[in-house]
Protein backbone atom coordinates (compact mmCIF):
# COMPACT_ATOMS: atom_id res chain seq x y z
CA UNK A 1 0.00 0.00 0.00
CA UNK A 2 1.34 3.38 -0.98
CA UNK A 3 0.55 6.30 1.47
CA UNK A 4 1.27 10.28 1.33
CA UNK A 5 2.30 12.40 3.58
CA UNK A 6 -0.50 15.15 2.59
CA UNK A 7 -3.38 14.95 -0.02
CA UNK A 8 -1.30 17.28 -2.54
CA UNK A 9 1.35 14.48 -2.23
CA UNK A 10 -0.71 12.01 -3.19
CA UNK A 11 -2.53 14.00 -5.88
CA UNK A 12 0.96 14.72 -7.34
CA UNK A 13 1.66 11.12 -7.39
CA UNK A 14 -1.47 10.11 -9.01
CA UNK A 15 -0.96 12.66 -11.98
CA UNK A 16 2.64 11.21 -12.57
CA UNK A 17 1.06 7.66 -12.71
CA UNK A 18 -1.52 8.94 -15.23
CA UNK A 19 1.24 10.83 -17.29
CA UNK A 20 3.30 7.66 -17.29
CA UNK A 21 0.19 5.56 -18.35
CA UNK A 22 -0.74 8.06 -21.17
CA UNK A 23 -4.44 8.41 -18.79
CA UNK A 24 -6.42 11.22 -18.93
CA UNK A 25 -7.58 11.97 -15.26
CA UNK A 26 -11.25 11.98 -16.21
CA UNK A 27 -10.82 8.72 -17.07
CA UNK A 28 -9.85 8.10 -13.57
CA UNK A 29 -12.80 9.50 -11.47
CA UNK A 30 -14.23 9.34 -8.75
CA UNK A 31 -11.67 8.37 -6.74
CA UNK A 32 -11.42 8.15 -3.14
CA UNK A 33 -9.10 9.82 -0.53
CA UNK A 34 -8.55 8.34 2.83
CA UNK A 35 -6.44 9.70 6.06
CA UNK A 36 -4.65 6.68 7.10
CA UNK A 37 -3.24 6.65 10.68
CA UNK A 38 0.49 4.62 10.36
CA UNK A 39 1.75 3.04 13.60
CA UNK A 40 5.01 1.20 12.51
CA UNK A 41 8.48 0.08 13.91
CA UNK A 42 10.33 -1.36 11.21
CA UNK A 43 10.31 1.29 8.67
CA UNK A 44 13.28 1.81 6.34
CA UNK A 45 14.44 5.62 5.94
CA UNK A 46 14.98 6.40 2.16
CA UNK A 47 14.32 10.03 2.79
CA UNK A 48 18.17 11.49 2.03
CA UNK A 49 20.19 11.02 -1.02
CA UNK A 50 22.96 10.08 1.53
CA UNK A 51 20.39 7.29 2.56
CA UNK A 52 19.72 6.13 -0.58
CA UNK A 53 23.37 6.18 -2.09
CA UNK A 54 23.75 3.89 0.94
CA UNK A 55 21.67 1.85 0.30
CA UNK A 56 22.45 1.33 -3.61
CA UNK A 57 19.74 3.05 -5.58
CA UNK A 58 19.84 6.30 -7.42
CA UNK A 59 20.43 8.92 -5.56
CA UNK A 60 18.59 11.36 -7.18
CA UNK A 61 14.83 10.42 -7.07
CA UNK A 62 13.43 11.61 -10.72
CA UNK A 63 10.10 10.39 -11.79
CA UNK A 64 11.15 8.05 -14.35
CA UNK A 65 10.27 4.13 -14.83
CA UNK A 66 14.47 3.83 -15.14
CA UNK A 67 14.48 4.50 -11.76
CA UNK A 68 11.80 2.24 -10.46
CA UNK A 69 13.53 -1.33 -11.04
CA UNK A 70 16.26 -0.86 -8.89
CA UNK A 71 13.96 0.92 -5.85
CA UNK A 72 11.59 -2.71 -6.60
CA UNK A 73 14.67 -4.67 -6.19
CA UNK A 74 15.43 -2.86 -2.83
CA UNK A 75 12.31 -2.88 -1.53
CA UNK A 76 11.59 -6.81 -2.29
CA UNK A 77 14.82 -7.23 -0.33
CA UNK A 78 13.81 -5.13 2.12
CA UNK A 79 10.60 -6.50 2.90
CA UNK A 80 12.07 -10.19 2.65
CA UNK A 81 14.50 -8.91 5.75
CA UNK A 82 11.24 -7.89 7.65
CA UNK A 83 10.59 -4.45 6.98
CA UNK A 84 7.44 -3.18 7.32
CA UNK A 85 7.41 -0.45 4.71
CA UNK A 86 10.09 2.31 3.13
CA UNK A 87 10.03 5.95 4.19
CA UNK A 88 11.11 7.89 0.76
CA UNK A 89 10.95 11.08 -0.83
CA UNK A 90 8.10 12.06 -3.56
CA UNK A 91 9.62 11.62 -6.86
CA UNK A 92 6.45 13.12 -7.83
CA UNK A 93 6.45 16.32 -5.81
CA UNK A 94 9.59 17.65 -4.18
CA UNK A 95 10.00 17.99 -0.34
CA UNK A 96 7.56 15.32 0.29
CA UNK A 97 7.15 12.37 1.60
CA UNK A 98 5.97 8.84 0.94
CA UNK A 99 5.06 5.51 2.72
CA UNK A 100 5.17 2.05 1.04
CA UNK A 101 4.08 -0.49 3.57
CA UNK A 102 4.24 -4.04 3.08
CA UNK A 103 1.82 -6.80 4.17
CA UNK A 104 3.43 -7.02 7.60
CA UNK A 105 2.75 -3.79 8.17
CA UNK A 106 -0.46 -3.71 7.31
CA UNK A 107 -2.29 -4.32 10.81
CA UNK A 108 -0.01 -0.73 11.60
CA UNK A 109 -2.09 1.16 9.69
CA UNK A 110 -6.07 2.17 10.60
CA UNK A 111 -8.44 4.09 8.58
CA UNK A 112 -9.24 7.56 10.54
CA UNK A 113 -12.48 8.53 8.50
CA UNK A 114 -15.04 7.80 6.06
CA UNK A 115 -12.80 8.50 2.86
CA UNK A 116 -13.63 11.94 1.16
CA UNK A 117 -15.02 10.83 -2.61
CA UNK A 118 -13.40 13.18 -5.32
CA UNK A 119 -15.82 13.41 -8.62
CA UNK A 120 -13.73 15.53 -10.97
CA UNK A 121 -10.07 15.88 -10.98
CA UNK A 122 -8.52 18.52 -8.89
CA UNK A 123 -5.66 20.94 -10.11
CA UNK A 124 -2.34 19.53 -10.44
CA UNK A 125 -0.46 20.49 -6.66
CA UNK A 126 2.32 22.98 -6.98
CA UNK A 127 5.78 21.39 -7.39
CA UNK A 128 4.20 18.47 -9.59
CA UNK A 129 6.88 16.71 -11.81
CA UNK A 130 6.10 14.07 -14.05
Amino acid sequence: MYLADQADTAWAEWYRALAARGVEPTDEVPRDLWQVSVDLEEVVDLRSAALRAVAGVPARIRPADTQWRAFQEFAAAMRDQGAQGILYASAARTRSLCLCVFEAGLSGLSVQDPPVRVLSPPPPPRGLRT
